[in-house]
């Protein structure tokens, strides 16, 4: 539901604040496309459905995005490991 609502609010990706121009609802995107070929396939016993289950954990990296204190928190993380690597 969310995704058609910022879609046609915002746009799919034309548009200065189009649904994909934000990384966190390209996660989103990614993650929803996955959950829905995941559903697709529930019945099947292949090892892309267990790898495509396996990329649903990242489910819960949405609720970063609904958190504005949270995104801080990943985003010094990961710019912490940047500067280590």
């Amino acid at each position: 539901i969310e995704f058609v609502l910022k879609s046609i609010t915002y746009g799919f990706f034309i548009g200065k604040d189009a649904y994909l121009k934000e990384g966190w609802n390209i996660l989103d995107f990614i993650i929803m496309l996955i959950s829905i070929l995941d559903l697709s396939l529930q019945g099947e016993e292949m090892s892309i459905v267990k790898v495509i289950r396996i990329i649903r954990t990242l489910r819960p990296l949405r609720m970063i995005s609904k958190n504005n204190s949270m995104r801080i928190v990943v985003k010094s993380l990961l710019d912490s490991v940047k500067a280590i690597i």
